[in-house]
């Protein structure tokens, strides 16, 4: 239980998913991107819990944390790298993130959108008078 609630602090599926697909270009890649997504997400499920199985067998409880700690140090040291590689994302090439509840209703979507819009609109004129 905690090494999925650990695990969850990292980022849902979406979001990466999300991440990936401002990389890619076309609808083809955008599906192959998803699909090796949810792939390598199930793969995280069925080995992560094999793995500890397997260490906690071998060399006791501890190594529930050795696992876990281990697991979150190559994604640090992974993030760490990825840093190095990449350059960053000049502000005017982002979008605003629009935060609605999967419950929201289509009006609510369309009111949040159109003052999303407003307001990248207002932050533009802005920035462009300062």
């Amino acid at each position: 239980m905690t090494y999925a609630g650990a695990i969850r602090l990292l980022g849902s599926l979406p979001g990466r998913a999300r991440d990936a697909w401002r990389r890619v270009r076309s609808w083809r890649r955008i599906r192959f991107t998803s699909g090796g997504l949810v792939f390598t997400f199930g793969l995280g499920a069925i080995a992560g819990p094999l793995i500890t199985g397997w260490a906690m067998q071998g060399f006791g409880p501890f190594a529930f944390w050795l696992v876990l700690g281990a697991t979150f140090s190559a994604i640090a040291l992974y993030a760490l790298y990825r840093m190095t590689q990449r350059a960053t994302v000049h502000r005017d090439e982002t979008e605003s993130y629009l935060g609605v509840l999967p419950t929201a209703s289509t009006i609510t979507v369309e009111a949040a959108g159109a003052w999303a819009a407003d307001h990248a609109q207002a932050e533009r004129k802005a920035d462009a008078q300062s």
